[in-house]
């Protein structure tokens, strides 16, 4: 086994950067969340009518309302009254 595949046995200069690391992770998400907001607005403003269908879609799968007795009665829990 080679010392140097262990980033505590690397060279200062060889060691991988963890801050750079988060860094990079986070400018993704970053770029990412621009381009589906473009995305987004790109289909309001100019395809109306496609972005009406996707909002309703979107409305009804993913913002349904949901009460806390459905979501614990579903894992299984209890509702503990205060």
């Amino acid at each position: 086994m080679d010392d140097f595949e262990n980033p505590e046995n690397m060279p200062e200069e060889n060691k991988p950067e963890r801050k750079s690391i988060a860094a990079s992770l986070i400018t993704a998400q970053a770029v990412c969340t621009v381009i589906i907001l473009i995305a987004v607005l790109v289909m309001k403003y100019f395809f109306g009518g496609y972005y009406k269908t996707v909002k309703k879609w979107y409305d009804k799968n993913f913002c349904a309302e949901t009460s806390i007795s459905e979501v614990l009665e579903d894992s299984g829990g209890e509702r503990d009254e205060i």
